[in-house]
């Protein structure tokens, strides 16, 4: 993962005609290292392998890691330092998994709770006995939130749905916005400055770094904007809508949800991994679960006497 994010530095700035030493090269990936090893110290605190454990494993596993950094990274020179720190990097990433496996989602309500949670975990592995698995924040309704929209999976479409911009779109249009007004216009204006002005190669350096401070200032402002107006005419009117709807109208907007997803995979060219009968239920605190749409592996209208013992059967065990 750190090479990859290495070579497509590497890539972009060839693209942009610059040539790098190998200098800069090891200086970049000394960055993207001390990047990666704060995330994992933050992202490691919820793994359910113990810093004591986590110690053990990197005695255990050293000398394979210093193997695989040196095929990795080859010709390119690393300290001590940093070979400990992409040793940190790789027991800290092995022991909470990669993200986006098969996930668990348990919703509904506790014994001693008035409102409904939902909480949501990703299962990566089986690690040194122990389940590796990341738990998200979870979403839990209150007096002061009253509803909450929560997709998992395939959610991309769900997203743009409550936000009116897709997931893939936002990220390419706030990179490339990014890099134009932080990178690209900074430069191609300090440029165009010192043809026209005769600038001393100070005085560039000097209003480059200007250039820089007032277009991301602008980049920065227009994205929170951007934000702002995002809450306002799509998030916010959805979710407090929902907050007033009925039980039956919950479950039929979850009903749709699920089928825009199946829809958009049925147009498109993507794999159909969304599709078929549906299953909805309503969790209530008086009701319990109740299935509003349930599909059987057979067909019930070729099965009464299944659902005639089904419910003789509770009702015998009610009775005892």
């Amino acid at each position: 993962m750190i090479k990859k994010k290495l070579d497509d530095w590497v890539e972009q700035e060839i693209n942009k005609g610059k040539k790098k030493k190998l200098k800069d090269i090891e200086s970049k990936l000394h960055v993207i290292i001390n990047q990666e090893y704060k995330e994992f110290l933050t992202i490691v605190k919820s793994s359910e392998i113990t810093p004591i454990k986590r110690k053990s494993l990197r005695k255990k596993y050293s000398k394979e890691i210093n193997e695989l950094i040196s095929e990795v990274f080859k010709k390119l020179k690393l300290t001590s330092k940093f070979h400990s720190k992409l040793t940190t990097i790789a027991i800290n990433a092995a022991s909470v998994g990669r993200p986006n496996n098969s996930g668990v989602v348990i919703a509904g309500f506790g014994d001693k709770d008035i409102y409904p949670s939902c909480y949501h975990y990703d299962v990566a592995a089986v690690f040194e006995g122990k389940t590796i698995k990341r738990e998200f924040k979870p979403n839990t309704i209150s007096h002061n939130m009253g509803a909450s929209i929560v997709p998992f999976a395939q959610s991309d479409d769900v997203h743009t749905f409550m936000s009116g911009i897709g997931p893939k779109l936002m990220d390419f249009l706030s990179d490339s916005f990014h890099e134009i007004m932080t990178e690209k216009l900074p430069e191609k204006l300090s440029d165009e400055l010192e043809k026209e002005l005769g600038l001393s190669k100070s005085q560039k350096k000097k209003l480059s770094k200007i250039a820089k401070d007032m277009c991301k200032g602008a980049c920065d402002y227009s994205f929170k904007q951007f934000d702002i107006q995002q809450k306002i005419n799509y998030v916010t009117p959805v979710v407090e809508a929902t907050g007033f709807l009925s039980k039956g109208e919950l479950a039929a907007m979850a009903e749709t949800l699920v089928n825009l997803v199946s829809f958009r995979k049925q147009v498109t060219m993507e794999t159909e991994t969304v599709g078929g009968p549906i299953d909805v239920a309503v969790i209530t605190k008086g009701d319990g679960l109740i299935w509003i749409k349930r599909k059987h592996y057979f067909d019930k209208e070729l099965n009464h006497h299944f659902f005639q013992n089904y419910f003789k059967k509770g009702m015998c065990d009610e009775q005892h």
